[in-house]
């Protein structure tokens, strides 16, 4: 996974958090997964045309996308591989490094597509399994203790949240 691809797919989620919150819901959750192939029934994309094509580019600029084939009511997009299929899954993984990378000096994760990646700053865990032993928990449910922060669709409110953790305030980059 490219630093430049991180960087315009998390900027995308960033700038158009309504959008794209939209495009989760009318477009991925109705979308039909196999291997490296995304099958998209035309009729989803008549109100998010324009998010759908934004979001492609994307994702065709940085050769995610290796073929598109349009067959009768359905689009069907070719992945360069499987992995790529857990873009719209785990895209909550993007943000959260996105922000440790604006926010700390150094960053070390495993590989983002894993099920058990997580991201070390310092001697500091930050994962997204509560069931894990990790210092800070990323979800989208309601936090239940100190240990969880919750997205909630604003990056700049998050990367506070984050900044304020009593954990990380020595990593922080001295700006």
């Amino acid at each position: 996974m490219s630093y430049d691809f991180l960087i315009d797919f998390t900027n995308y989620i960033i700038i158009y958090p309504i959008k794209w919150y939209n495009f989760l819901k009318r477009i991925i959750n109705k979308v039909t997964f196999y291997y490296n192939i995304m099958i998209i029934p035309k009729n989803i994309l008549e109100k998010s045309h324009h998010i759908y094509k934004e979001i492609i580019s994307i994702l065709e600029k940085h050769e995610i996308i290796t073929n598109i084939i349009e067959n009768g009511d359905i689009i069907i997009l070719y992945l360069k591989s499987k992995k790529y299929n857990q873009l719209f899954t785990c895209w909550l993984k993007f943000i959260v490094l996105r922000a440790c990378i604006d926010l700390f000096e150094e960053v070390k994760c495993k590989e983002i597509f894993s099920e058990d990646f997580y991201i070390v700053i310092g001697n500091y865990k930050i994962g997204f399994d509560n069931n894990r032993d990790y210092d800070l928990i990323i979800t989208l449910n309601t936090k239940t203790s100190e240990r969880f922060l919750t997205y909630s669709y604003n990056y700049y409110n998050f990367c506070e949240e984050i900044k304020n953790s009593q954990y990380l305030q020595k990593y922080l980059k001295q700006v």
